[in-house]
């Protein structure tokens, strides 16, 4: 789903233009980002939390030239979903029958 889907599917269910709408998101985003910049965590109950998260020094290897390639200890955003979330998507009817139909093929 794109981002212009997102704004026309919340259009047709509020009723909102789509400026405002876009509006909204483009601030949301933008507030999620500096707020994980800043260190904090933004929780949403029923949909997850964003956060980030250090990264440990390590030793990588670039493949083409077979050389080891020092990565210094960085920290990376993260989106942990809530406990409500990751149920409704591991019981979602939609992916199940995907899933089977997935497992029919391998068979």
């Amino acid at each position: 789903m794109t981002r212009a889907q997102v704004v026309t599917d919340i259009k047709h269910k509020t009723g909102l233009s789509i400026p405002h709408i876009s509006l909204v998101m483009e601030r949301f985003c933008d507030l999620v980002k500096q707020a994980v910049q800043n260190g904090d965590t933004v929780h949403m109950r029923g949909f997850g939390s964003f956060s980030s998260k250090r990264r440990a020094p390590k030793i990588a290897r670039h493949i083409r030239s077979n050389t080891a390639i020092k990565i210094d200890a960085h920290y990376v955003p993260v989106f942990k979903p809530s406990a409500a979330f990751l149920h409704a998507v591991k019981h979602s009817k939609k992916l199940m029958e995907e899933l089977r139909s997935y497992k029919s093929e391998e068979s």
